[in-house]
């Protein structure tokens, strides 16, 4: 493959040559387009004539690259705006970040002429379309365009240079990670890690965005000790700091596992200061999320009608579409049911399941509450469409979504319905099952 990286030190003329041959226009055709004469686009091609502005805006505007950067100083200011873009989608401002990738995204019409920022843009572009979808209220997502995007990267990866290679990594462990592949994002995220620390004379130095990264990695496969160690390698808020999108995720992954490891009080101070800087951005989705955290660290902290105030609260921020808005449900129902109001319970669930029969990728949220209502009424005869649905579908579910806490529930309930039901040998492989659940966190 021919590397064009040092087509930067060709004159405008001479890339604008190059631009011509490639998009097949003859100079005769571009001299008519231009309104100039054939022999004056030569010399000005083999740069022995001078030409005006004019002139060279026609040209450019015919061969389709008139905001294209062609000098060294437009292409650094071009990359000046891609690492904007990139922390516009870091920080989802998506709203601003689509109005400038109309802008940037022509770049791509001029890999003839470079190899960098071409490449560089397909990069982050990666990081715009998997932050569309993080935001979508769409809980099956559709990878295939990000995934032919990868592929062709990963088929180029032996032409980039290290700063591609750090960036590619970086969007390959978010890549894994939107697929709940953490094992794999932690391979690609520490390995742009030690890109980044073998070469921090070229390459911004993010290494709090890394540590962040890989503590949500470890959060998701709840090892809340391992996510608070990198956690706590991000450095303190200065003064006179802006709250980001960036920022808030930080301290409610934080939130996250303190209340996860028993430290709810330190959790609560966490979130309750998350929730004034996100009324101050008037974020509804993260107004919502950290009303639904502080619900789930109520019911840990089996404050039943505290979690339930604010599930309710985070309800009336999510839309009725997505999953934010099924757990918050399954958490208020879940804490309700510790108040033994089953009868009121199992009416409000036929009154859901209506609801939501527009969106049945939901509904087993709430069949698993619906068989666990079930078991506790009838806790002395064995239910085996109880026990097949806890054990098949809600506990797997639970611990793909990094609910295991909520599995270990639930198994300790079958625990107690084997116990009355005289099944013996399922009360000691529950028993074992709840104990593996707890090492694997720990």
């Amino acid at each position: 493959m021919q590397h064009p990286k040092d087509n930067y030190k060709l004159t405008i003329a001479q890339k604008i040559k190059k631009m011509r041959n490639h998009r097949g226009v003859s100079q005769q055709t571009l001299a008519d387009a231009s309104i100039m004469h054939q022999k004056t686009v030569s010399r000005i091609e083999n740069g022995t004539d001078e030409y005006s502005k004019d002139e060279l805006k026609a040209i450019k505007n015919h061969l389709d690259i008139a905001n294209m950067p062609l000098t060294e100083e437009e292409c650094n200011t071009f990359r000046g705006r891609l690492y904007y873009w990139r922390d516009l989608i870091r920080n989802g401002r998506m709203t601003e970040a689509k109005v400038l990738q109309d802008e940037l995204e022509k770049i791509t019409n001029l890999d003839v002429l470079y190899f960098d920022l071409p490449t560089l843009y397909r990069i982050f572009e990666v990081l715009f379309l998997m932050t569309e979808i993080s935001f979508s209220s769409e809980i099956e997502k559709d990878f295939n365009i990000i995934k032919e995007k990868m592929k062709y990267l990963e088929g180029i990866l032996d032409e980039m240079n290290t700063e591609h290679r750090y960036h590619y990594n970086c969007q390959l462990g978010a890549f894994y990670s939107l697929q709940n592949d953490n094992e794999k994002a932690l391979e690609h995220y520490n390995q742009a890690l030690d890109i980044m620390k073998q070469n921090k004379d070229i390459l911004p130095n993010e290494e709090a965005t890394l540590y962040y990264n890989i503590a949500v990695c470890y959060t998701d496969l709840e090892k809340p000790n391992r996510a608070l160690m990198f956690l706590n390698n991000i450095p303190k808020k200065q003064a006179g700091y802006v709250t980001t999108g960036y920022s808030l995720g930080v301290d409610i992954t934080l939130a996250i596992n303190l209340y996860r490891i028993g430290l709810y009080d330190e959790a609560e101070k966490v979130l309750l200061d998350c929730l004034e800087q996100a009324k101050g951005m008037n974020d509804k989705l993260y107004i919502g999320l950290v009303f639904h955290h502080l619900g789930i660290l109520h019911k840990y902290a089996k404050n039943w009608e505290k979690s339930i105030e604010c599930s309710d609260q985070a309800l009336s921020f999510f839309d009725e579409d997505t999953r934010y808005h099924a757990w918050a449900l399954y958490f208020k129902i879940r804490c309700m049911m510790e108040t033994g109001k089953l009868s009121a319970l199992e009416r409000e669930l036929r009154q859901i399941a209506l609801s939501f029969k527009k969106y049945p990728r939901y509904l087993v949220v709430l069949e698993a509450l619906k068989y666990t209502i079930h078991l506790r009424r009838s806790m002395s005869r064995y239910d085996i469409n109880a026990v097949t649905y806890l054990e098949n579908v809600a506990i797997p579910i639970f611990e793909k979504r990094s609910h295991s806490l909520e599995a270990i529930d639930c198994y300790k309930l079958l625990e107690e319905h084997f116990g009355r039901t005289s099944k013996q040998k399922k009360t000691l492989e529950t028993r074992k099952k709840i104990i593996e659940i707890y090492e694997r966190m720990v």
